[in-house]
């Protein structure tokens, strides 16, 4: 059976917006007399494109995490490498935007407070300057205590990532289960203790940024109150199970897919190195799967009209990636064909095939030589012919591009319009089936492929060649 993985990713709050609104030129003049009515949804709106920009680090910083962990977790000695800088950049670069965020939502609560009690503004005004407006001011107070941690919090790891330049700190090689915020920037140096969860950062955000609409609701007067509406206190995150191709962690003799007791072949190499080989390719197929399935989830909640986690389409970015899997899929499956159909000519016949001549699904489905092969995948035919069909219609089908825009309403698809030989006389045919459906399906037939490896027996006469062989070299 496949294995499966939870991964979920915090996100910001973003609603619904419409960013098509007229430009005034002349908005700096009139904001000398008064603000227009949609002073504060026009901030919001502009914070809702930032919140989805950090949406996207977001993710992909969870995401890179969760595929890099297998190894950092199974190599007692591994290397300080690009990966875990780039993580650490994306991550200090996610503080300093919601630094940046938390300002500006503190400024836009002060200003809007003093506008009221005094019906002027002073142009340049920023709460950066002075916190102390804040906590002696007795209107606002109230709304901010309860989230003067978080604000003091996010203060101290600004001016830390600002005066600390990229590096690798001394607490990087610790084995973190998820994205964590050093301990260079949050002063848990201390012995036992622990990094910040990033995600603990993201919660306390989104409840700052609830507050901040509770607040104005009560400091704004009436006219300045459009679209500023009380944020329900849901969870913001993208949550998603992920099927995972079972793999050897360390490729050595004793694994499953490390075939030791195969000679090698004068023709076709060092054959027990190629189960070794797809072991490989799973870990890459298993990160495809991962992006898919994550990206779906956020496909999902930018479709839906609600509070979203973001305003950008990540339809193409799912696309491709299934096709690349379908990709591999079908190309390892071309090769456990060949690599079977070598094996039992072998063993038929005590001598390697100088060709091979079944080597594809196509090959293995309709060349005559490949009627006593196709006995030994009788209960994988249909699936080979639909995997066969797909592959075929990524490949050669010119109306194929119709299915673009369809990606699975509930989970990730694969939809694929063929139309055979690419002639108008033949009526297209529509395939679609779960994506995770056709991995399970691909799962099972590697682990036939495999038993059947496992369990082949060398002929004698070829051994005793292959004995000679290495006692004359």
């Amino acid at each position: 059976m496949l294995k499966k993985i939870n991964l979920t990713v915090p996100q910001l709050i973003v609603e619904s917006s419409d960013h098509s609104g007229l430009i005034n030129k002349k908005f700096r003049d009139h904001l000398k007399h008064y603000l227009s009515s949609s002073f504060l949804d026009d901030k919001y709106r502009q914070i809702a494109v930032v919140h989805s920009n950090i949406n996207s680090t977001l993710l992909d910083i969870y995401l890179s995490h969760s595929q890099n962990m297998d190894t950092r977790q199974t190599q007692e000695m591994y290397p300080v490498d690009r990966d875990h800088c780039t993580e650490l950049y994306k991550i200090e670069m996610v503080c300093h935007e919601l630094y940046k965020l938390t300002m500006e939502l503190l400024t836009i609560i002060s200003f809007t407070d003093d506008f009221n009690q005094k019906q002027s503004w002073t142009p340049g005004y920023s709460i950066e300057e002075d916190m102390e407006i804040l906590l002696t001011n007795p209107r606002i107070r109230p709304h901010i205590e309860l989230h003067l941690l978080f604000i003091n919090n996010i203060l101290k790891i600004a001016k830390d990532i600002t005066r600390s330049p990229i590096c690798f700190p001394k607490d990087l090689l610790i084995l973190d289960d998820e994205p964590v915020i050093h301990a260079r920037h949050t002063n848990t140096t201390k012995p036992g203790s622990t990094p910040v969860p990033l995600r603990r950062l993201i919660e306390d955000y989104n409840q700052f940024f609830r507050m901040t609409k509770v607040a104005l609701r009560q400091l704004a007067p009436e006219a300045y109150l459009f679209r500023i509406e009380v944020i329900p206190a849901d969870v913001c995150v993208l949550e998603t199970t992920v099927p995972q191709i079972p793999t050897e962690k360390m490729t050595k003799y004793d694994d499953p897919n490390f075939m030791f007791h195969l000679s090698y072949s004068p023709y076709y190499g060092s054959l027990g190195f190629k189960l070794m080989d797809f072991n490989e390719r799973h870990f890459y197929m298993n990160r495809l799967l991962q992006e898919i399935f994550v990206f779906h989830s956020k496909e999902k909640t930018f479709m839906n009209g609600a509070i979203n986690y973001s305003l950008k389409s990540e339809r193409t970015r799912i696309l491709f990636a299934t096709e690349s899997l379908i990709y591999w899929i079908r190309k390892n499956i071309d090769e456990l064909i060949g690599f079977q159909y070598c094996l039992h000519y072998l063993q038929t016949n005590g001598k390697e095939p100088k060709k091979l001549t079944i080597s594809s699904i196509g090959s293995l489905l309709h060349d005559p030589a490949g009627v006593d092969l196709r006995s030994l995948f009788q209960q994988h035919l249909p699936f080979l012919t639909r995997i066969n069909k797909i592959s075929n219609t990524y490949k050669h089908s010119f109306i194929n591009s119709e299915t673009h825009r369809l990606i699975g309403k509930d989970e990730p698809s694969v939809n694929c319009l063929e139309m055979p030989r690419n002639s108008t006389a033949k009526e297209p045919i529509f395939h679609s089936y779960f994506l995770k459906d056709i991995v399970q399906d691909y799962w099972s037939f590697f682990c036939h492929i495999r038993s059947s490896v496992q369990t082949f027996q060398w002929p004698a006469d070829k051994m005793a060649h292959v004995e000679q062989k290495g006692a004359e070299s």
